[in-house]
């Protein structure tokens, strides 16, 4: 299994072993309150002084889960939380600020246009909002912080609600929904 820098390093080496550390953001509640959850697995050195493989789903079995769930193994696809705000700007236009708790800083904020993402189908009833990252990956500071962007739609009776699509790297990694207000 290849993890990236920004996921797991290896902080104990011995002659016989070697101990790798995997921190897993979690979110609580508020974009600006998280922690961090350790992984810590220990894997033996063969006789010839080589790693021995394992499996992560073989060493945790239940957390593995959790690992597979949050894409440990590739930054770029883990989940990010996504908060959509509609305010009421004039006639039937709306200000749409889309913010997204990024947990690193190997994101790289792009631009927050009108559509669905490359690839997903929607519904006529909705409206969509595409707020695009890059993961440039590399050495990144594990710092958490929000992105916002804001742009202007026009509220088209035909759809009462707005989706807003975090994506990274062409892959959507997060999205929230709400109505227009009244």
């Amino acid at each position: 299994m290849k993890l990236p820098r920004s996921a797991g390093w290896f902080s104990v080496l011995t002659s016989r072993s070697a101990t790798l550390t995997i921190l897993i953001p979690k979110f609580h509640g508020n974009a600006r309150e998280f922690s961090f959850t350790t992984l810590a697995i220990t894997t033996p050195f063969s006789p010839t002084g080589d790693l021995q493989k394992y499996s992560l789903e073989d060493e945790l079995q239940g957390t593995a889960k959790v690992a597979k769930y949050m894409n440990i193994t590739d930054a770029a696809k883990r989940p990010l939380k996504v908060v959509l705000g509609l305010v009421w700007a004039h006639d039937d236009v709306y200000r749409a600020k889309v913010s997204v708790t990024i947990v690193d800083t190997c994101y790289v904020a792009g631009d927050l246009q009108l559509g669905l993402p490359p690839g997903r189908v929607g519904i006529p009833e909705m409206e969509y909002l595409t707020f695009d990252f890059t993961y440039k990956g590399g050495i990144c500071g594990h710092i958490a912080r929000t992105i916002d962007k804001t742009i202007e739609i026009k509220f088209p009776p035909a759809k009462p609600t707005v989706t807003a699509f975090a994506v990274v790297n062409g892959e959507v990694v997060g999205q929230d929904t709400k109505p227009f207000p009244k």
